[in-house]
């Protein structure tokens, strides 16, 4: 997933925003709940912190009482 996000030249997965753009940014949440390291995957890291920037994203943290991963609190 790191590669094909690098590999497509924008911000978004599939090359433009997409429905696979939140779910992407749900599964590199889940990261922090292995032992992978998101450090380790420029690219998903740099996706994960435009999503936090998306104001969907924002309402869906604030309304499931979640922080984003800086630690920010939504809302």
């Amino acid at each position: 997933m790191n590669a094909a996000l690098k590999n497509s030249g924008t911000d978004w997965y599939l090359g433009e925003q997409s429905l696979a753009d939140p779910y992407l940014y749900v599964l590199c949440r889940r990261t922090e709940q292995t032992a992978l390291s998101i450090d380790d995957y420029p690219a998903l890291k740099a996706h994960r912190q435009h999503m936090e920037e998306d104001e969907g994203i924002k309402i869906a943290l604030e309304r499931q009482g979640m922080e984003s991963i800086d630690g920010t609190q939504s809302g």
